[in-house]
């Protein structure tokens, strides 16, 4: 049996514009037992919170991808700023 092991690469929180009162929050962590059975996957996870509450999850992601999602989090719910997908 395999234990799950994490380390945390980024973890912050900022008070949100769009939602009043509440902090928006993003952690990056990577899957130290990661084993890559597809070059598409990676071994990082994206944690997006809005108060308390979990607002999304994803897993299996790149490092560049899992920040490239968690900007465009932070725009959309921190300052209202939605980017456009090239």
């Amino acid at each position: 049996m395999t234990v799950a092991a994490y380390e945390t690469i980024e973890e912050f929180e900022v008070p949100s514009k769009v939602h009043k009162g509440l902090m928006v929050g993003v952690r990056i962590r990577r899957d130290l037992n990661f084993q890559s059975k597809s070059a598409k996957f990676g071994p990082y996870l994206l944690d997006l919170e809005i108060g308390s509450l979990t607002h999304q999850s994803y897993a299996g992601l790149t490092h560049p991808k899992a920040r490239e999602l968690a900007l465009r989090f932070l725009l959309n719910h921190d300052s209202g700023i939605t980017p456009p997908r090239h």
